[in-house]
């Protein structure tokens, strides 16, 4: 009850690279019936999820959840139950009758409490006030960057110092760990494998709340029952590619060493459809293994 009183106001942002409409699973969804309209549900869909760790939750208000949201969001019911359908099928959503679940929200969200945003606007109208003053002689410029050399290692220091303050110890983990009744992994295994890459998740982004990075594992993780087989794992879009095609993309540098497709020439050299045709395969296999897991565990969310 005291952590909850003294819980600080936190704000929360969606992060959309600057390439988010070009990519292919956006693509796909424009090219369907209504496909616009379906993208702007989609954009809301993931705010209203932002500072939830990506859930909907059922408020019992109206009959379904999907009548919920399209009151909340303004917008048709048909059109919002179209682009749940699809999102379902294309694994950019998942559902129960109480929940939703959008799985990128976890990577996709920015956060920050209040208090750091009143020092963030003090630290810009301090800076844009000394930039200025700066102007008017040598002598204040030296020492306008004096200071703001000393300003810098303030705020250095209070950044490595929030950043200690982020990280949780291994016995937090444990924690809350204990307190979701998670299973199938150890704080340890958490905490070793976010130490080892600084708390920044696979994309080399700082790590702002651990505890959403915590359910994005129980939300992926199974108990495993037996050794995985090849039928048991997801798979991209580059697994259903022949070589000619994955050769063909690297030759016109649409494909980066990493895996990273650009699309911006696909069209141009004729290999759009069979890229496209590679991802819906792999969708398609994702999607039936999510089921599979689903239907083999009996997993409900609470």
């Amino acid at each position: 009850m005291e952590e909850k009183k003294n819980k600080a106001k936190r704000f929360y942002w969606l992060k959309l690279p600057n390439d988010y409409f070009k990519r292919l699973d956006q693509r796909k969804m424009l090219r369907q019936p209504n496909g616009e309209a379906m993208q702007r549900i989609y954009l809301k869909l993931l705010l209203l999820a932002v500072d939830k760790d990506g859930f909907i939750r059922f408020q019992n208000v109206f009959d379904d959840l999907t009548e919920e949201i399209a009151e909340e969001i303004f917008e048709d019911v048909e059109l919002v139950k179209q682009a749940v359908e699809y999102c379902k099928k294309n694994s950019l959503l998942e559902m129960n009758e109480l929940d939703f679940f959008l799985p990128q929200v976890i990577e996709m969200t920015g956060t920050e409490t209040d208090s750091a945003r009143r020092m963030r606007n003090h630290r810009e109208r301090k800076t844009s006030q000394s930039d200025t003053e700066s102007l008017q002689s040598d002598e204040s410029s030296q020492c306008d960057a004096r200071e703001r050399e000393e300003k810098r290692d303030r705020e250095r220091e209070e950044t490595h110092t929030r950043e200690k303050e982020k990280y949780p110890s291994l016995g937090a983990v444990a924690d809350y760990l204990s307190l979701m009744n998670v299973k199938s992994f150890t704080a340890e295994e958490f905490h070793s494998y976010y130490s080892s890459l600084g708390w920044k998740n696979k994309y080399g982004t700082p790590i702002i709340d651990w505890k959403a990075q915590v359910n994005s594992w129980i939300q992926r993780k199974e108990p495993k029952q037996e050794e995985p087989t090849e039928n048991d794992c997801e798979k991209d879009k580059l697994d259903f590619m022949s070589k000619e095609l994955i050769s063909r993309l690297r030759e016109i540098g649409a494909l980066d060493d990493d895996g990273s497709l650009s699309w911006g020439d696909l069209e141009e050299y004729g290999l759009y459809d069979a890229v496209l045709e590679a991802d819906r395969k792999a969708n398609e296999w994702n999607q039936n293994l999510l089921m599979q897991k689903h239907e083999n565990s009996g997993r409900k969310w609470q």
